[in-house]
């Protein structure tokens, strides 16, 4: 199955909104912390999705596609009696949908090969009830964790947003600061209590833009499972971070040459063990002109100590 990057941007905007609809299991003890939980995508050999919804039209057909390509049909089957089963198998644990195609309905699991039963109402979707994955079982965990976090979060960043000049005192920044700070405990915490789930790896997409110290996010993705950094989610967590390092504060610059005024090639290199200013401007850009008189102090201030522009 062929996934893109730009598919998945999409998707992650739309996690917030996505259904909480799995049944929770109150009568089954917490396994410990740390360690490997056995589901039925280790033993099976595919997947099997039971279904039982009401309200779904005899004949009519139900599908299971990857959500980051619908195009992709993994199953499908017809409704009889309200009931359905869709087999197959799946590459690896992702985010797929199931299509109920008469009524426009849809339901999204977070699932690999595993035996799983769905049952309700297509009227209600969202409160379609998803028992057997313990995979799906950690994306509701997700979702109960960071959908109330992004809200609040989102809500405040609207408010610093509406005020520019907002001081950072103000009791809606100090907030947003405090949020902000929750998120990121919560980041590690799952990454902790769910190091075993293919869901870590999502999440550490989906939230990696709210980091930007790159050691930060180097260090989630080292916690992750072997697999899980080859798989489609571990794959873009670490693009992610290659990419962001580029240029960022800390990091080795990017090696280049350029003609200097007489037309002589300079690189970069030729400056290493000096403090180095690399002022980007264009002769016809004004703003760019008016810090030209700025450059040549901090120049003239510093030349001294092992400084150049």
């Amino acid at each position: 199955m062929k996934r893109s990057i730009s598919c998945f941007i999409a998707l992650s905007m739309l996690v917030a909104s996505l259904p909480l609809s799995a049944q929770q299991k109150t009568n089954t003890p917490s396994k410990p912390k740390n360690t490997t939980v056995k589901s039925n995508a280790a033993t099976t050999a595919g997947f099997v999705i039971t279904g039982k919804i009401s309200g779904l039209k005899e004949k009519t057909l139900v599908s299971l596609t990857d959500i980051n390509n619908p195009t992709d049909t993994l199953a499908k089957a017809k409704v009889t009696a309200g009931a359905f089963t869709l087999k197959g198998k799946i590459a690896e644990p992702n985010l797929y949908q199931v299509n109920y195609h008469d009524a426009q309905k849809k339901s999204v699991l977070f699932i690999g090969n595993e035996q799983l039963s769905l049952k309700g109402d297509v009227v209600n979707v969202q409160e379609i009830k998803a028992t057997g994955s313990k995979i799906n079982d950690d994306f509701m965990d997700f979702q109960g964790t960071f959908n109330p976090l992004f809200k609040r979060l989102t809500e405040l960043n609207a408010k610093v947003a509406s005020n520019p000049s907002i001081d950072r005192n103000d009791s809606v920044m100090v907030a947003y600061t405090a949020q902000f700070t929750r998120i990121q405990s919560a980041i590690d915490k799952f990454l902790n209590d769910k190091k075993f789930s293919p869901v870590s790896a999502f999440m550490l997409v989906v939230t990696s833009e709210l980091e930007q110290d790159f050691s930060v996010l180097e260090k989630r993705y080292a916690s992750l499972e072997p697999s899980f950094k080859e798989g489609f989610y571990g794959k873009i967590a670490k693009q992610q971070i290659d990419e962001g390092k580029v240029g960022a504060i800390g990091s080795e610059a990017i090696a280049f040459t350029q003609n200097d005024t007489t037309g002589k090639p300079v690189t970069l290199a030729s400056f290493k063990g000096k403090y180095v200013l690399i002022d980007f401007w264009a002769s016809w850009c004004r703003p760019c002109r008016m810090e030209n008189p700025n450059v040549v102090n901090a120049f003239n201030k510093f030349k001294d100590k092992n400084f150049t522009v």
